[in-house]
């Protein structure tokens, strides 16, 4: 029993050492944007841009839950006009709310790469215009995000010179800095029943009518992929 008390207590010891009381203290606070390319074609009737981009943004709240390992929330959204045929124009929108864990490692004090995984659920709303009639669908669907990232910022030993804070003080984990990053989003397939439309029915002979009727369908889009963003990060 004595060994067993000794070795928690060199345990705990330990654990207090490697995590220092302020550290465990940290939160952080990230904003920035950045664009997700999308590689389903169903998307190409949804974006003017060529190499089908959409642009997005995102608000991150977390706090250190152990040694350089955070918790928290993530929201995102992003948004995508576009006019793929005269007489038409469609506007889809989506917002996302996900748990985030991020595991870091202070290379420097001025330069951090971590990772960060997220899983929640998107709210995705398309808006069709047709001529004078327009019609809209929103759908959930669930949603997980993998990223790498790097950040540079100012260096904490520094700052605490600067405002000649000290343990006690509000500022003394305050830094800032900025990031770049890098992953993949996995969101499930947003399914827009109602903004389907099948094909007329071929009633003429095909030497007749040589060019097939197609649907026009905004049924199905998988808004998956590879994503890049830029963002702003706070400490305190």
């Amino acid at each position: 029993m004595t060994t067993t008390r000794h070795t928690l207590a060199w345990g705990a010891l330990l654990l207090v050492t490697l995590t220092p009381q302020a550290a465990l203290a940290d939160w952080m606070i990230a904003s920035g944007g950045g664009d997700r390319a999308i590689p389903d074609e169903s998307f190409d009737y949804l974006s003017d841009d060529d190499r089908s981009f959409i642009s997005s943004g995102f608000l991150t709240v977390q706090r250190e839950a152990f040694y350089e390992f955070y918790l928290g929330v993530e929201y995102t959204w992003a948004t995508e006009d576009a006019e793929p045929f005269s007489g038409l124009s469609t506007h889809l929108n989506t917002t996302g709310l996900l748990a985030v864990a991020r595991l870091e490692h202070e290379v420097a004090p001025w330069f951090v790469p971590y990772l960060q995984v997220g899983a929640g659920a998107y709210y995705a709303r398309l808006e069709v215009k047709l001529d004078d009639e327009t019609r809209q669908q929103g759908v959930w669907v669930p949603g997980m995000s993998q990223l790498g990232g790097l950040e540079f910022r100012l260096p904490k030993p520094a700052l605490r010179k600067v405002f000649g804070s000290t343990p006690n003080d509000a500022l003394w984990n305050f830094t800032a800095g900025l990031a770049i990053e890098a992953g993949y989003l996995h969101v499930g397939t947003a399914t827009f029943d109602d903004l389907q439309r099948p094909a007329p029915q071929r009633t003429l002979d095909p030497d007749e009518a040589p060019l097939p009727a197609s649907p026009l369908s905004f049924g199905e889009v998988d808004l998956s992929g590879p994503m890049l963003r830029f963002a702003l990060h706070v400490r305190f």
